[in-house]
């Protein structure tokens, strides 16, 4: 056998022997037929190629490619299962969840309708919550009250931080030293009201005894504010007007000049006249006080 020959044949199978491998590494049954089914979504969500395809929990095939499609802006998603499974056109893809770091899977979950499936065919695909989404959105509130907490708290330390600063500080302790001697002052005060307790007392008992005094004199001063408003409350107004009157007379006659009184007010000679004669009886008096038996004879039956 030629040389060239024998290169010739172990080529074919290492090729042959290549694809059996490549296949059988990808998860591909070669002596069973496949069919490929399409689908379409506008996010991948993490899904690549060689992920296992499930259909009723079982591996029924692989995703056998996912590629972006820029004319149509989505991903077109091939999926190579196999065909012994009794899929209809209305079965759809589902994309979910197989691990907690967020690692995707792909089944398929069959239709109702009697249309089987052909190699080629598109198939509605969906997104599947899974836990840890419905965790991840349960958490995402919480994340967000604590970054917020930590936020505020960031503040609150950078506030205590300025609190505690050397010129804080030292005015604290200023503050401090001032309420400490103000509480001695205090001190010393009450000391001093206690050691004059007894004067305090004695002159609240003088204050109470005088106010005792006074409670006497404050009793008659209000029964004379109430004579006297009995007193004016009993002058009529008739009475008011005849003491008006009889004044106005008086006055008249104190100004008329022919009278007796205006005589004795204007007159000089009427008022020499009544001034020498209360001289000669003052006089008189004083004489009579000196020498009573001249003036007065006393007889004695």
């Amino acid at each position: 056998m030629k040389k060239e020959l024998k290169i010739g044949i172990f080529a074919v199978v290492v090729i042959v022997a290549s694809f059996f491998v490549l296949n059988y590494l990808r998860g591909k049954d070669v002596f069973n037929k496949e069919i490929d089914l399409v689908g379409y979504c506008d996010n991948a969500q993490g899904l690549v190629a060689s992920a296992p395809v499930y259909i009723k929990g079982y591996k029924a095939g692989q995703v056998s490619s996912v590629e972006y499609n820029p004319q149509k802006s989505r991903f077109d998603i091939v999926c190579s299962v196999r065909k012994e499974f009794d899929l209809t056109k209305d079965s759809r893809m589902v994309i979910y969840n197989v691990d907690i770091m967020g690692g995707k899977g792909m089944r398929i979950e069959q239709g109702t309708s009697d249309a089987p499936v052909e190699d080629g065919d598109t198939l509605s695909l969906v997104f599947e919550t899974g836990m840890i989404d419905n965790i991840g959105e349960a958490i995402s509130p919480l994340i967000a009250t604590v970054t917020t907490t930590l936020d505020s708290l960031q503040t609150t330390i950078a506030g205590i931080n300025k609190l505690l600063s050397d010129d804080n500080i030292a005015s604290l302790s200023r503050t401090f030293r001032n309420i400490e001697s103000t509480i001695d002052n205090l001190n010393e005060l009450s000391e001093s009201v206690n050691g004059k307790s007894d004067e305090i007392t004695s002159l609240i008992a003088d204050l109470s005894e005088f106010s005792a005094k006074l409670k006497p004199i404050a009793d008659k001063v209000d029964s004379t504010v109430d004579g006297l408003n009995v007193t004016v409350g009993t002058l009529n107004e008739a009475d008011i007007k005849g003491a008006v009157t009889s004044l106005k007379e008086l006055l008249q006659n104190l100004n008329n000049p022919e009278g007796s009184l205006g005589k004795l007010l204007t007159e000089d000679s009427v008022y020499n006249s009544v001034d020498s004669l209360l001289n000669d009886i003052n006089i008189l008096v004083d004489n009579i006080k000196e020498n009573p038996r001249k003036y007065l004879k006393i007889s004695v039956f």
